[in-house]
């Protein structure tokens, strides 16, 4: 089978472009009928291992005046369809298509926690996908803001650039680490809310493609199983592979985070014992987006009047959105990108706000749940689902060749001061989180 698919192709045709985004260029202000020329470019600084970015820039003119608008293609990257489709991430069309109208009603809410977050989606114009192939390509609005890595400068992902940051965050002085942590909390804190315990999410009908539901509905453990084992194995082998001062390939591991580990992925395989705590009534779960860490976001001025804050936070790349853990998003934002000093610092109020957001979301949206979560379950399930996400990507990184050494070191150190600040033993972290 072909790994090629029509609606890659042909954007830079008039009449195809008409074709497929007249109707939505029209919303948008522009008439399709005054289209001069289309033109695809390289957006080569955005793309990503997976995904390749390209600028659309579209010409038009009316009365004699031109104009050019700028959109932004992300398509799957020429030879990663096999990967793309084995992972999955062609289900970010799904998300657009078939859960992202409902959550625009979100933002017609009167919670306070949701009316702070406005618009927190990226404007897509077109989406297609076909799973047979793992092709996928979006048509977005470009996003006037600055990613919100940026704003992180411990992250590793800043190494290279910490003298540039604050002239690439220049328009955005102000916002402080803080700030974004808190406004990320309360915008996961009206997402989860919005489905919390939503049934729906697990029928395979309506959603087919939500990453985890069939492990949810106690289906597909055969999957679980590869995904686990798949780390388990890599993860042995970097255990066998570590030299007498607890080294592999250039990472310096401690020994705490060394039997953590390896109490944890001990655990990989009882597929039984994950279905019965993420459906248990205690279980604090809903959709979730997967990936949620700041290089997920986009930070941008506010569009809205009467706002006391100056910035709003726009969430992208949902080609991991599944059904899971709620408070797991929290702990993977603090480990992945916020100095685990300053995580711990910022811990008590991050999790607060986004208790309050999903207590506030939660009766409007999901009448039938009885029992509100408490903070001490949130603040219980963003400990350890933040460490036991971690505990898989950890072992899934250590075991790719491309990850360059600093990058496995700074997640390591990241994952260790989680473990310190908050008490890990390998007698109390649990399964790893695939």
């Amino acid at each position: 089978m072909s790994d090629s698919d029509a609606f890659l192709d042909g954007w830079d045709s008039v009449d195809t472009v008409r074709e497929r985004i007249g109707s939505a260029l029209l919303q948008r202000g522009i008439d399709p009928d005054m289209l001069t020329s289309s033109a695809v470019q390289p957006f080569s600084s955005h793309s990503g291992l997976s995904a390749a970015m390209q600028i659309l820039l579209l010409c038009s003119e009316d009365a004699g005046t031109s104009q050019t608008s700028a959109f932004v293609i992300k398509r799957t990257r020429d030879g990663a369809a096999a990967q793309s489709k084995s992972l999955g991430l062609y289900r970010e069309v799904s998300f657009y298509k078939l859960i992202a109208p409902r959550l625009e009603a979100l933002l017609d809410s009167s919670c306070s926690a949701q009316s702070r977050l406005r618009k927190f989606l990226p404007d897509v114009l077109y989406c297609e996908a076909n799973p047979l192939t793992g092709n996928k390509l979006l048509v977005m609005a470009r996003i006037d803001g600055v990613e919100c890595g940026l704003f992180f400068p411990h992250t590793v992902h800043n190494a290279h650039k910490l003298a540039d940051l604050p002239s690439l965050t220049a328009g955005f002085a102000d916002v402080t680490e803080r700030e974004i942590a808190l406004k990320a909390a309360c915008l996961a804190g009206a997402l989860h809310g919005r489905f919390w315990k939503d049934e729906a999410l697990l029928d395979a009908v309506q959603y087919p493609h939500l990453r985890g539901a069939e492990w949810f509905r106690g289906e597909g453990r055969e999957s679980f199983l590869a995904s686990n084992g798949a780390v388990a194995t890599r993860w042995k082998t970097v255990v066998e592979q570590l030299d007498g001062n607890n080294s592999f390939r250039g990472v310096q591991l401690d020994s705490l985070f060394i039997a953590v580990m390896n109490a944890s992925i001990a655990q990989a395989e009882e597929f039984d014992h994950y279905v019965e705590q993420r459906r248990g009534e205690s279980s604090l779960w809903s959709l979730v987006h997967g990936d949620f860490h700041s290089g997920n976001f986009m930070v941008t001025k506010s569009a809205a009047d009467g706002l006391q804050d100056d910035f709003e936070l726009i969430l992208l790349d949902w080609e991991v959105v599944g059904v899971g853990s709620g408070p797991q998003d929290i702990g993977q934002f603090l480990i992945s990108h916020v100095e685990p000093s300053v995580a711990a610092q910022l811990f008590p109020e991050v999790a607060q706000a986004y208790h309050n957001a999903i207590v506030e979301t939660i009766p409007v949206h999901c009448p039938a749940v009885q029992e509100l979560p408490s903070l001490d379950s949130v603040i219980q399930e963003v400990v350890a689902g933040g460490m036991e996400r971690w505990v898989w990507l950890n072992g899934y990184m250590m075991g790719m060749d491309n990850i360059p050494t600093h990058f496995l070191q700074y997640f390591h150190d990241q994952t260790l001061g989680w473990i310190r600040s908050h008490g890990i033993t390998p007698e109390t972290v649990g399964m790893p989180r695939p």
